[in-house]
Order: C-alpha cells, then structure tokens, then sequence
C-alpha cells in the first residue's frame, strides 16, 4: 500500500514530541504510523503559527523499499491549498490526488478537481469540490456528489446515489450538465435541471421533473411521476399511483392505468381514458372524447360529439353536446337535453308551448315568449314498453309565467270556475242538466254574450235568432191576414207554437255547449294549478360558483305537472341565472331568468 501525503517533514528524532501548535489531525491527534514516522493525512488542519505550507513531500509507510520510493504509483499534488492549508492525499495503487487538496483513496482512484475526494476502486472526483465514493463513481460535475457502484454525478451541485444512479454530465450545448439534479435508487436518473429522481430505474429527466417509483419517467419540464411505472410527457401534469399515462400539458392522472392526452384534463380512478381538452372523469372504466365534459361514476362514454356534457351515475354513454345525465343507463338524444333518474330518455328538442282553445291575444304572446328553446328535462321514459313515470313532489306555488304550477294552485283555480258555473241539484243533492251562472252579485242574473247562432237543434239560440224569429212570424201573420182571418187564430197558434218551440230548444243547445267548454277550461286551469304547484318547488343552489339542477312536480284536482330546471350562480355571487321548463296534459312550456346584483 502506498501513501502520499503533503505535508512538512517531521524529524523523526521527534517523533514523540511534534508540537501541538503546528499540527492538529481531524481526529484531533497526531497518528504514528510506521516506525517512528509521523504522517498528517488529508483532514489535517494546520493551526497556531506554523508557517504556510509550500512544498510536498512523499513519505511511504510500513517501512518498504517500494513504499518508501513510491514505486507503486501513488501521486499527490504538491499545491495546498493556501486559506485553508489543506493539502493532496493519494492512498492506494495507482491513486492520484492531482487536484488541488484533493484526495485519492483506493487502487486507481483519481481525484482531478480542486478539493475533490474519490474514494473506492476506479473512482473519479474531476469537480471542484466533489466526491465520489464507491467502486468505479464518478463525480464530474462541481460540487457533485456520486455514492454508490458506478453510480454518476456529472450535473454541478447534483447528487447521484445508488448502484448506477446518474444525473446527467455537460456537453457543448449544455456545459453545466443536470445542475442540482438527484438521482437516488438503482438505475436512476435525474437528467433534468432541478430533476429529482427516487426508486429502482427512475427517470426524470425534464426540468424541474420528478419521478418517484420503480419504473416511474417524467419527460416533461415540471412534470411529476409518483408511484410504480407512471409514464408522464405533458408539461405541468401529474401522473400517481400504477401504470398512469399522462401526455397532455397540465392534466393528471392519478390511480391505475389512466390514459389522458387531453390538455387541461383529469382522470381519477380504475382504467379511464381522456382525449378531450378540459374534461375531467372520477370513477372507473370511463371514456371521454369530448371537450370540456365531465363523468362521475363509472362505465361512462362520452363521444366526441358531446362537447359540454356531464354525466353522473353509471352506464350511461351520451353523443349530443351540452347534455346532462343524473341517474344510471339513461339517454339524452337532443342537444342541451336532461335527463334525471334511471332510465330517463330525453329525446324532445326545443318546440312551441301548447295554446289552450279561446286564448286571449295577451295568453298567446305570453305563452309564445315562455316557449322551450332548448331540449326538454325528462324524468321518465314515454316510450311504448319502457315506461317510466316519477311524481315530483315538494313544489312550491309558481308566480312567473314561465314557473311551475302546483295542486294547491289549481284547486284554488278550480275553486274560481265552479263559483263562475254550477249545476243545478234536486232536493238530495244530485246533480241535474242545468246549470245556473253566478257572477259577482249571486242574487243578480248574469248576462252571456258574444254567443254564436245555434245551427242544431240543442244549440243556444242569440238574441239575433229571437228578433229575426219574432220578426218573420209578424211578417208572415200580416201577409196571409186577408187570407187566413177565418184561420188566423188557428194558424198564429201553431206558428207561434213552432217558433217558441224552436227559440227553447236553440237556448238549450248553447247552454250545453258553453257548458262542454266551461269543463274544458276548468281542466286547463286545474292544470296550470299543477303547473305552478310543480315550478314554485324548484330549488337551486345559490352558492357562488355552484351549477346545480332541480325537479318540482304539482297535482291539483286529478291534473299533475312537472317542473325542471338548472341555476348557476358566478364565481363572486352576483349574479344568478336560471331555466326551467314545465309539462302538463301532454304539453311543454320553458322559461328562464337572471338576476344581477348591483351594490
């Protein structure tokens, strides 16, 4: 073995009584090594007033010829450093301490840099200030450190620990190589500026990347890999737990097997795949091909064609955009549909509301501007053979046009039209065939106007009918006076008979039909009753930030109605939109609304 130390020269004749003063050994003492020769190793530190170091001198222990020589190859720059006063050490076959208090220990360990250390068999230490420890590491970069069987720490400041482990050295394009990288594992590699890279056969090798986990690869800048086998490329994504691979910019990936190459997209759980920008899945065994859509729940699809959808439950695959799901194996087959429950279908686009028979001018214009404009909210399935029907229950009474009505609306309604039009009963309570009309003083007679000439003979006659009949019987007496006086009193009989007879049963005929028309009003009022009863239930979430979807149903009187809708309030709370839609006796109605904070 062979040593070579910087050193001044100790008299050997004072072997036992070099001064303290001059020299003090990192292990705060002086070692003897060999007989009677005094050696300070590398970590000694010149103290008290001895003069500087300027000259080296090689002294070999064990006291052979060969050692003695230096003939086994042992070499130590005779430059020390001047502040600190260390000095070169080469210990070992072939070691080489050529840098500038450097230090060589082991068969052919080379330490080139300023300060630098390698120690083990073959070990390099070529920065300033590095170390290499273990067989054949290396530590090119300054200030890097290399532990471990040919482990490699070629970045400046960078550390590589671990049989294999690397960071990655300087070229001509890049000369300061993966500064302030670390490598710590089996095979790891940090070759990334700022790249940290923990586990068997890591790599990081973007910049500012991390990859944590057997197997684990970030390429892309500031990308992170955290588990067993995480394969991430996008800039600023994510990518945890097992088999993840994540390649669009900013996305994550996080549980098992989750493929996302969409930007700006997520998939949290069991195999999901994400091509779609800006769409996010939570569950397992889902598919997004669209753009800014969502799942929640599991074996979901959404084709590229449903940009804006959302789904949440399960087994329900959607191809419209705009489309929301509530409920498992459901469907939504016009754009901007909804459908809530389990097996609902929406599958009626926007249409005109229904415009009930003798609708006023004002009802019209109403009813058109409150008409759907976008596909309807289905809570159940119409469908021959797959009906569905669900009651909505809890709906508060509506006030807007466009609200939904509730039972207690439509008896209250109901209640109006049978004070305006009741049936006569008998003596036990029965119900007779005449009516009598009540207005706003019950004691006084109620006039009917605008009523059409009666055509059959159980139609209301008009005042017009009356007059014209009184008038031909005049007409027809004064002609035939001349004639018929010996007959006139038989004859004026039995045409007023005829005529009087004709004048009643007409009345009666339009009493009848206003009475079949009055029913169907008050059928129509019953449900606009249902109708307000199911929208004044609507409730939606009015926390900032917050979309949320409500369903109220209404009966009143054997009518029912449901309502539905969806609220969105802004990220600051001031302002809050809304649109419902209503379905009653087989027709649809829409509305929305909006309202801004001022102050």
């Amino acid at each position: 073995m062979v040593v070579a130390t910087c050193t001044r020269s100790v008299d050997r004749r004072r072997d036992r009584g070099v001064s303290s003063s001059w020299f003090r050994l990192a292990l705060g003492r002086r070692r003897l090594i060999g007989p009677g020769t005094a050696v300070l190793l590398a970590a000694a530190v010149v103290t008290g007033s001895a003069p500087a170091v300027s000259a080296a001198t090689l002294t070999s222990i064990f006291a052979t010829e060969a050692n003695r020589t230096g003939e086994n190859g042992a070499t130590a720059n005779s430059a020390c450093d001047s502040e600190l006063r260390f000095c070169s050490t080469a210990i070992g076959t072939g070691a080489d301490a050529s840098g500038v208090a450097s230090t060589a220990l082991a068969s052919e360990a080379v330490a080139s840099g300023t300060k630098a250390i390698a120690i083990g068999g073959r070990s390099s230490a070529s920065g300033e200030n590095s170390i290499a420890l273990g067989t054949s590491a290396q530590a090119a970069g300054s200030q890097a450190t290399a532990v471990g069987l040919q482990s490699n720490a070629g970045g400046g400041n960078s550390i590589a620990l671990g049989f294999g482990a690397q960071t990655r050295a300087g070229d001509a394009t890049d000369p300061d190589g993966a500064t302030s990288a670390v490598a710590i594992g089996s095979g790891a590699q940090a070759n990334g500026e700022q790249s940290l890279s923990f586990g068997s056969l890591a790599e990081a090798t973007g910049e500012g990347s991390v990859a944590i986990g057997p197997l684990s690869k970030v390429s892309a800048k500031n990308g992170v890999g955290i588990g067993n086998d995480n394969k991430v490329s996008g800039i600023d994504s994510v990518g945890i737990g097992t088999g993840n691979s994540v390649t669009g910019e900013k996305s994550v990936g996080i549980g098992y097997a989750n493929t996302v190459s969409g930007d700006n997209s997520g998939a949290i759980g069991d195999p999901t795949t994400i091509t779609g920008t800006g769409s996010y899945s939570l569950g397992n065994d889902n598919t997004i091909d669209a753009d800014n859509a969502g799942t929640f729940g599991n074996d979901n699809k959404l084709a590229n064609t449903a940009d804006g959808s959302r789904i949440v439950g399960n087994g329900n695959d959607i191809d419209v955009g705009d489309a929301f799901v509530l409920g498992n194996t459901a469907d939504v087959t016009v754009e901007g549909g909804v459908a809530l429950g389990t097996s609902s279908v929406s599958d009626t686009g926007a249409v005109d509301g229904y415009v009930p028979f003798g609708a006023s001018e004002a009802d019209r214009n109403a009813i058109a501007e409150t008409k759907s404009t976008s596909g309807a909210v289905a809570v159940g399935n119409d469908a021959p053979g797959a009906e569905i029907y669900r009651q909505i229950t809890g709906l508060a009474a509506g006030t807007a046009d466009s609200d939904a009505v509730n039972v207690s609306q439509l008896k209250a309604l109901e209640g109006g039209v049978k004070n305006a039009v009741s049936y006569d009963t008998d003596a036990a309570g029965q119900k007779l065939n005449t009516i009598t009309l009540k207005g706003g003083d019950p004691n006084q007679p109620v006039l009917v106007a605008n009523v059409a000439k009666g055509v059959k003979d159980t139609d209301a006659a008009n005042v017009g009918q009356v007059k014209e009949g009184i008038a031909e019987t005049k007409h027809y007496t004064d002609e035939k006076t001349n004639w018929a006086i010996d007959q006139s009193a038989s004859y004026t009989d039995t045409v007023t008979d005829t005529k009087v007879r004709a004048a009643n049963h007409y009345t009666d005929q339009k009493f009848s039909q206003l009475s079949g028309e009055l029913g169907e009003v008050r059928g129509e009022a019953r449900q606009a009753a249902a109708i307000g009863l199911a929208a004044s239930s609507l409730r939606f979430d009015d926390r900032p930030g917050k979309l949320s979807v409500a369903l109220g149903g209404g009966f009143w009187r054997s009518e029912a109605a449901l309502a539905f809708g969806a609220g969105y309030t802004s990220e600051n709370g001031r302002m809050r939109a809304n649109l419902t839609g209503t379905a009653a006796g087989g027709h649809v109605g829409v509305g929305a609304g909006l309202s801004i904070t001022l102050n």
